[in-house]
């Protein structure tokens, strides 16, 4: 994922240092544990997947959304443009004033205040990623092992097939099936016997839908 931020102090690849992670780490003794990098920038503003901008960058995103909006209205005609300029000219994003079908249908034109938005009053010490995972409507799965431990950022939704492929396009051509038990019950089991002997873990299909804090593993067919 990348953040565009007119913050200095965020820009660059930042860690998500997950405490469920390293739990997972110590539980499995995992060699390694691998967190969540996210890349902060203040440039390329149209290729990023959110803002986490201040008020006064906002306003001046506004600006360029609605020259962008008159030119629309003027060349296209069409009403839902009025609908653009007039959400922008009360000064809210229009991800934050807009309904997404409307969002949807204006999709071509990329305006910048469309895109996920978290916007600081003030600016916190530390990075807010739950509120850039929950504007972006993003949940974080994790895979554990004696290897590595890991963490998996996905959109809210994704389907247990979505989640293999986001770990490898391998195990989603052969999904079989997989196994899933949610990363808070940890401390309820000693192995996955007994996360099963205890119902904890579940077997699922290819359509299971993921719940943040999802561990999955994959079964598979190797296809040649």
């Amino acid at each position: 994922m990348r953040v565009f931020t007119d913050i200095d102090d965020y820009l660059g690849k930042k860690v998500f240092r997950d405490p469920r992670l390293e739990k997972a780490k110590e539980k499995f003794k995992s060699a390694k544990a691998t967190f969540l990098s996210i890349e902060f920038t203040n440039e390329d503003i149209a290729l990023c997947d959110c803002l986490l901008i201040s008020e006064n960058k906002l306003f001046d995103i506004i600006v360029e959304d609605m020259a962008k909006a008159e030119a629309a209205l003027e060349s296209k005609g069409d009403p839902v443009f009025k609908e653009v300029l007039n959400a922008l000219n009360s000064e809210k994003a229009l991800s934050q004033s807009i309904d997404q079908d409307t969002l949807d249908s204006i999709k071509e034109y990329a305006f910048i205040s469309a895109k996920p938005l978290v916007l600081l009053k003030s600016v916190p010490e530390e990075i807010p990623f739950d509120e850039i995972f929950k504007a972006t409507q993003s949940i974080i799965f994790f895979t554990v092992g004696p290897k590595e431990s890991k963490a998996w950022l996905i959109k809210e939704k994704s389907t247990a097939v979505e989640a293999a492929a986001k770990i490898h396009t391998d195990l989603a051509k052969g999904f079989i099936k997989a196994e899933v038990y949610n990363i808070k019950d940890l401390d309820s089991f000693h192995n996955t016997e007994e996360a099963k002997q205890k119902g904890i873990l579940k077997i699922v299909d290819r359509e299971y839908v993921l719940n943040g804090g999802d561990v999955i593993k994959i079964m598979f067919n190797v296809r040649k």
